[in-house]
């Protein structure tokens, strides 16, 4: 039972309303006042919300849902969600692409003259393998005569360099021994989502001696595998005193960048080196890194590192492999 009072009349809301707000939405969405909710004329335009504007008049539109759990992602990676909210026939194409490692994997799903709301998911999923990878989506959306497309990239899947090698040394009179002897780090276990970044974290092994003022230093290296030469930019998480090379040439370190957004992949603050060049084949990156000299002063005796290797356009590579 439904019961509605009022302390005046009530009014329903007819076709007429509807309209009216309908037609306000469509000027709004397509920033023209002049404009009515006829579809022929909207297909016609070329804006921003010209998308929008299509489904609040009765057309389809699309959504992209990435999962990021390890237990979603482990059962797709993403989906995609149709609706029409009219009842004209549309014509439906999605093109899911997978780049992991060397391989690109592509799938396209084509329904035709369906009426239909649907929901496809990526034919892909996470199979487990800690390598970067990251997929799309293009859709297409026939309507009247008229194509409506939209594009979606995910966040980088595991977007961190994942194997490291290193040594903790008293600088004041230790050395690094050979790298035979450095433990090695490999990044084996999933956090909280398939899109976190990973790091070497040292300090809960070297509280005591942080805390005690221990001038400690910390070696580490990878091997990274390109299949050409290529220029890529380092995205790197590491406080403090900072010191790098790339096949034992001298990097300059730029200062902590705490304006930087979080992900991808780490935590602020993050450094960008640009203009690294990789040659084909085996390239070594080697970083030292020290603790805060005074813990007390920055509150949280935090020390550790994580790296991230980006196209100029800030694209991952998952191209590289790791040792």
């Amino acid at each position: 039972t439904v019961v509605a009072t009022a302390a005046g009349g009530i009014g329903a809301l007819g076709d007429d309303h509807n309209q009216a707000v309908i037609r306000a939405d469509v000027a709004r969405l397509l920033d023209d006042n002049t404009l009515n909710a006829d579809p022929a004329v909207i297909l016609q335009t070329d804006t921003p919300g010209k998308r929008d504007a299509v489904a609040r008049v009765g057309g389809p539109f699309a959504r992209v849902i990435p999962f990021t759990t390890p237990e979603e992602a482990s059962q797709q990676l993403g989906r995609v969600i149709v609706g029409n909210p009219g009842a004209e026939p549309y014509d439906l194409s999605v093109t899911f692409t997978l780049r992991r490692g060397a391989t690109t994997t592509q799938d396209t799903i084509t329904i035709v003259a369906t009426t239909d709301a649907h929901i496809i998911d990526t034919p892909f999923a996470w199979d487990g393998a800690l390598v970067t990878a990251q997929w799309s989506a293009e859709i297409a959306l026939t309507w009247r005569g008229a194509t409506l497309t939209y594009s979606y990239q995910s966040a980088p899947l595991f977007p961190a360099i994942p194997v490291w090698r290193y040594q903790v040394v008293d600088v004041t009179d230790d050395e690094p021994q050979t790298i035979l002897d450095w433990t090695p780090h490999i990044y084996t276990a999933v956090k909280a989502n398939v899109i976190e970044g990973h790091d070497l974290t040292l300090w809960h092994d070297y509280l005591p001696q942080i805390n005690a003022g221990t001038q400690l230093a910390a070696h580490c290296t990878t091997t990274i595998i390109s299949p050409a030469a290529r220029e890529v930019v380092l995205k790197l998480f590491a406080r403090h005193e900072v010191e790098l090379t790339l096949n034992g040439a001298a990097l300059t370190v730029p200062p902590e960048d705490a304006s930087q957004a979080v992900q991808p992949p780490f935590y602020r603050p993050m450094r960008t080196l640009t203009g690294m060049t990789l040659r084909a084949g085996e390239n070594v990156l080697a970083v030292t890194i020290r603790p805060p000299s005074d813990p007390a002063a920055v509150g949280w005796p935090f020390w550790g590192m994580g790296a991230a290797l980006v196209t100029p356009e800030g694209s991952p590579m998952p191209d590289l492999a790791y040792k």
